[in-house]
């Protein structure tokens, strides 16, 4: 009796394991929401504000009053915003694991809006070193970003969930 006893024991523990390993944890069902819902909602925003910056620098550089204007104007407003809601995600996420990785690319977000802001104010003043500062902390914050990328693709793989690039 004590044997059959123990062997259903186990075997109902071991019955729940198994379940339980299928079904889907915190992290990974909040990892969905935010690649799926969070993310989606700041995305956009970022591809207004990059593709601004783009449209005004580099090759399609014409001159500084159509750069401060895009800047001023648009890139740093759109761009304010998607830190904003960056900020309001990161209030709503409950594990530890997505706060940390939000929290990535909220650092990322506010270095890359202050290399804009720096480059707005060396176009408005004429300030080439300015600029050139300002360039520096947009490649801190791409490295960030890069980090950002590498460790959500790692917590993907981690809670089986299929990031589509």
């Amino acid at each position: 009796m004590n044997r059959k006893i123990v062997f259903i024991t186990l075997l109902t523990f071991l019955f729940n394991f198994l379940l339980s390993a299928q079904e889907p944890t915190n992290v990974q069902n909040e990892l969905l929401r935010y690649i799926n819902k969070d993310l989606a909602d700041v995305a956009g925003l970022e591809k207004e504000a990059l593709d601004a910056y783009a449209s005004v620098t580099g090759e399609n550089f014409t001159d500084d009053v159509a750069m401060y204007e895009t800047m001023a104007n648009t890139v740093l407003p759109v761009y304010a915003t998607m830190t904003s809601k960056l900020e309001v995600i990161s209030a709503s996420l409950d594990t530890n694991e997505i706060e940390a990785l939000n929290a990535i690319y909220i650092a990322a977000a506010k270095i890359q809006f202050n290399g804009f802001n720096m480059i707005t104010e060396g176009v408005k003043k004429g300030d080439t070193n300015m600029v050139l500062l300002a360039n520096k902390k947009l490649d801190r914050a791409r490295r960030l970003i890069s980090e950002w990328r590498i460790e959500l693709q790692e917590l993907c793989e981690q809670y089986g969930v299929k990031l589509n690039n």
